[in-house]
């Protein structure tokens, strides 16, 4: 894996009915928190189901690094609240 890379697995079908998803938006980037990479998300192509998802999405090992920025992992946040 390279530096400021989020290993990724495909995640075609949609996780609550099993159908294909359509792309709804290609090449997205995290603007608020900085997650590395470039990130396409689909639409369950179901009428009655209508999920939205990553496609590919971080892998279990490595979705932590998608949010190691995230404001409520910040560490001096954490002081500041508690002391």
């Amino acid at each position: 894996m390279q530096p400021g890379r989020i290993n990724t697995e495909t995640s075609s079908a949609c996780y609550m009915c099993g159908k294909q998803g359509k792309i709804v938006y290609r090449n997205l980037a995290d603007r608020l928190f900085g997650a590395p990479g470039e990130w396409t998300s689909k639409k369950c192509t179901d009428a009655d189901c209508g999920i939205v998802w990553l496609d590919p999405r971080p892998t279990i090992d490595e979705i932590g690094k998608a949010y190691q920025n995230y404001y409520t992992h910040d560490q001096t946040n954490q002081r500041n609240k508690h002391g």
